[in-house]
């Protein structure tokens, strides 16, 4: 939730919050890769012959962990808002 408040607080709106999400995964993605390649390098010292398993291309990884959805969104921002407000009014008795 906390990239969706993100996303609400900038200027953008929604769709900062969804590049926002897509840099994250992206980023994620290459330390995970990163790690994946520390371990087989340990691997390999350890046993010459170690075949390590292939890794997802960057794709097939975005593909697997999609961005929400603007509908997703834009529901988590109407709840938001909508319990923001009511908290307002409170406040402001």
């Amino acid at each position: 939730m906390e990239h969706v408040h993100e996303g609400i607080l900038s200027t953008n709106g929604l769709s900062s919050a969804i590049n926002h999400l897509e840099r994250c995964r992206r980023n994620r993605y290459y330390e995970l890769l990163s790690m994946f390649a520390y371990a087989v390098n340990r691997r390999h010292s350890e046993n010459a012959s170690y075949s390590p398993p292939t890794p997802p291309t960057v794709d097939a990884y975005l593909a697997n962990n999609k961005v929400v959805s603007h509908g997703t969104l834009t529901v988590a921002w109407l709840a938001y808002t909508e319990l923001y407000s009511s908290l307002c009014a409170l406040v402001m008795k």
